[in-house]
């Protein structure tokens, strides 16, 4: 994937050129009074990358915006996604504080293609499910050379940029300006409100990178490492938990005007610490005996581990209105925005009574990413080029997904001093207020989240997911110079790929959220019985907004002392079976091929180039997994606890489809600083992933099936006002005159 090909890489002198390059230095300006003319000004650092970087946009035969690293070998921000976030149209998505996905005019990462050196990239975004997104947070911008955004297609681009495709590219050594060539770079962070919450304060970025020449420049060799330790902390506070969003629709009538007032359903305080580590890999070889053939080799692995514990205080339950009483009550807006609540009860099951807990998480991630790929071409006759090129990327996202959940007990021993009752603290009450805008506060009473006497693990859970996204493809490309009237080139290839992403996910459940007593206990899926564990030895004493609590400082030491080493991994249980659900693999089978002429002529004295032609996009998609087809319907299948159901069974089916995608540019330089772009074409997005599982009902994923597709205007902007068979007749119509010109 190339930002043209009209072969315009020379800089031509500007008035935004001269206008930069006459503020680099005051030598400069004397150097220009002694001459009556300017013969050539050498510019460096970023004022390089911005003048090669509208070069290469105004060089450009796509709408593209581009950012270079021009003399500076690398792009001087911390991830490629800030690099990007930079260019009109394009908005970072944070996560941890780190510029992590893209948005392209206002459309998430299932809208977007990106490749690394004209390859398809793996994705390692998955959080809770499989997914298309890419984490650009993966690629350090240290070892990328030039980004682009492409917000409009040409038939040689891969598929399924709806809103914009995005192109990474990795530098050639053999255009390095010197024989050897390296860089080191370090720099140090600093985040003053770190120590509020336990966490580090000092981070770190370190590059290293070198290119070498070798056999007279017929031997390129590129290497780059970067390393990135940064930090990360929050404090945050809401009228929510888990699946408990928002407020309870108006039931009650609290302060006596006749209408019925909302609650809130559930309360969180939470604070986080942990640090991104992040280590980036490139090497590149490229082999160029003859200025007819290069072949090039290129491998790049990015490992990113992010650790995320938090802590605090969760109040849940709050919807079950006849399960407490709740006095004390102001209301504002028909929000009950202050009020006392009092647990009456507390021996109630499955969350039907509110409770109060001190929670501590481990939601880590590990997020492992290689891509490598083979590039051959030949230029032979002065006419004819021709690439093939090999690529395999993939990539792998682990989240353990660790929560603990500890609460107060009133505990009776026995003589032996054996526990033999036990129940939820009685007497356990909340007070609450909103505070506007503020952090919402709450104040406690009958119950101390810091009192070893009284505090016990209620609940242990864990829920490991783990993706894997793969993607293999093979492609072949042709350009044969033409040059006959409009026509300057002629362009026809073919992409093999295929795409198999797989999800594993798992449970281990111990214990009640809500609270235990004699006889009750939501989940058990150890080998032990069910009751509130001892903490003493595992816990800590740390405070969010205000409010002392415990904290799990190794849940894995604590899960190893009460259940046995080994013992608490997550299975695949039918009492869960959104486990089997949310297993299962995706793959898709893609065969495209393409025909496109490229255009340089002119219209009167205005220069036009451009380009105008078709992909057909052939797409074989099998979902597999375990499906729910009713009790009896299915074949006996044994879950990792050693129950066996006869309402499951193996399915593998999905659709074929064939979309013909035509595609047209046209580029009008107006003067050297002005042109005029206008683009037309149909391009296509697939499906989100986790919609074409094969454990959802069949109905559910042809539903799904269906693409996204849309129709670009002028400057590649969405537009419904021609149908796809009205802009061709009018293409092809363009076409025809400008090639009888």
């Amino acid at each position: 994937m190339s930002l043209s090909n009209n072969g315009k890489g020379a800089l031509r002198p500007t008035l935004l050129s001269a206008a930069i390059a006459a503020s680099v230095s005051t030598s400069v300006g004397a150097y220009a009074q002694e001459q009556e003319t300017l013969e050539e000004v050498t510019v460096t650092g970023i004022r390089t990358s911005v003048l090669d970087s509208v070069e290469a946009k105004r060089a450009a035969d796509v709408v593209a915006d581009v950012v270079d690293a021009g003399a500076l070998s690398s792009l001087p921000d911390q991830s490629i996604a800030d690099a990007l976030g930079r260019l009109p149209g394009v908005t970072t998505v944070r996560s941890n504080g780190q510029s992590s996905q893209l948005n392209i005019r206002g459309m998430n990462g299932d809208f977007l293609q990106t490749t690394l050196n004209g390859r398809e990239q793996a994705s390692t975004s998955g959080y809770t499910e499989s997914t298309r997104w890419i984490s650009f947070d993966q690629y350090p911008a240290e070892l990328i050379n030039q980004a682009a955004v492409y917000k409009t297609p040409k038939a040689s681009h891969i598929e399924g940029g709806v809103a914009g495709s995005v192109e990474l590219k990795t530098a050639n050594p053999l255009d390095a300006e010197k024989e050897h060539n390296f860089n080191a770079n370090v720099r140090m962070s600093f985040n003053d409100a770190a120590d509020d919450v336990g966490a580090d304060e000092f981070g770190e970025r370190v590059t290293l990178s070198y290119m070498g020449k070798f056999m007279d420049d017929k031997v390129g060799v590129a290497l780059g490492y970067s390393h990135l330790e940064q930090p990360n902390s929050f404090v945050k506070s809401r009228t929510g938990a888990d699946a408990q969003i928002g407020y309870e629709p108006p039931a009650s009538d609290y302060d006596g005007d006749g209408s019925a007032d909302a609650l809130p359903r559930a309360f969180q305080w939470q604070s986080g610490d942990g640090t991104d580590t992040r280590n980036g890999y490139l090497a590149s070889v490229v082999f160029e005996p003859t200025d007819g053939f290069k072949a090039q080799l290129d491998y790049f692995k990015s490992d990113f581990e992010r650790v995320d514990t938090r802590h605090g205080i969760t109040v849940g339950g709050l919807a079950n209105t006849d399960m407490y009483t709740l006095s004390d009550t102001e209301v504002n807006g028909g929000v009950v925005t202050d009020g006392t609540v009092i647990i009456t009860d507390p021996k109630t099951v499955y969350d039907s009574s509110p409770w109060f807990e001190s929670r501590s998480e481990d939601q880590s991630t590990q997020a492992d990413s290689d891509s490598i790929g083979l590039n051959l071409e030949w230029n032979f006759g002065d006419r004819h080029t021709l690439a093939v090129d090999y690529s395999y990327s993939k990539g792998t996202k682990t989240r353990k997904d660790q929560i603990v959940s500890m609460h107060a007990y009133d505990l009776t021993y026995n003589d032996d001093g054996n526990l033999e009752t036990w129940e939820e603290a009685a007497g356990q009450s909340f007070a609450y207020s909103l505070n506007g805008d503020g952090i919402p506060s709450g104040v406690f009473s009958g119950v101390d989240f810091t009192d070893l006497d009284t505090m016990r693990l209620s609940r242990y859970e864990e829920y490991p997911h783990e993706y894997t996204d793969k993607v293999e493809a093979f492609k072949f490309d042709y350009k044969f110079d033409l040059e006959w009237r409009a026509i300057a080139s002629i362009e026809t290839g073919f992409r093999v790929s295929e795409r198999t992403f797989d999800s594993e996910r798992g449970a281990f459940l111990y214990g009640s959220r809500d609270g235990q007593f004699n006889d009750y206990c939501a989940d058990n899926l150890s080998d032990i019985d069910c009751e509130p564990q001892l903490l003493d030895g595992y816990v800590s004493i740390e405070s969010t907004n205000g409010i002392p609590q415990f904290v799990v400082n190794d849940m894995d030491a604590l899960a190893s002392s009460i259940f046995g080493a080994g013992n608490y991994e997550g299975k695949k249980v039918f009492s869960q079976d959104w486990t089997f659900v949310e297993s299962g693999a995706v793959r898709e089978e893609v065969f495209a091929y393409y025909l496109m002429a490229n255009i340089e002529t002119q219209l009167g004295s205005i220069p036009v180039t451009g380009n105008f032609g078709v992909r057909v996009v052939e797409t074989d998609v099998k979902s597999s997994g375990i499906q729910n087809v009713g009790a009896g319907n299915g074949i006996e299948i044994t879950d990792d606890v050693g129950v066996t159901s006869d309402s499951y069974d193996y399915v593998e089916y999905g659709p074929e489809y064939t979309d013909t995608l035509p595609s047209l540019n046209l580029n009008f330089e107006l003067t050297e600083q002005d042109y005029i772009r206008f683009a037309a074409a149909k391009v296509m997005g697939r499906p989100p992933v986790g919609q074409l599982k094969g454990a959802l009902a069949p109905g559910t994923v042809l539903t799904t099936m269906a693409l996204r597709s849309t129709t670009f205007g002028p400057r590649g902007l969405p537009t419904s006002i021609l149908s796809v068979q009205t802009s061709l007749t009018w293409l092809m119509s363009t076409i025809s005159k400008m090639a009888a010109r």
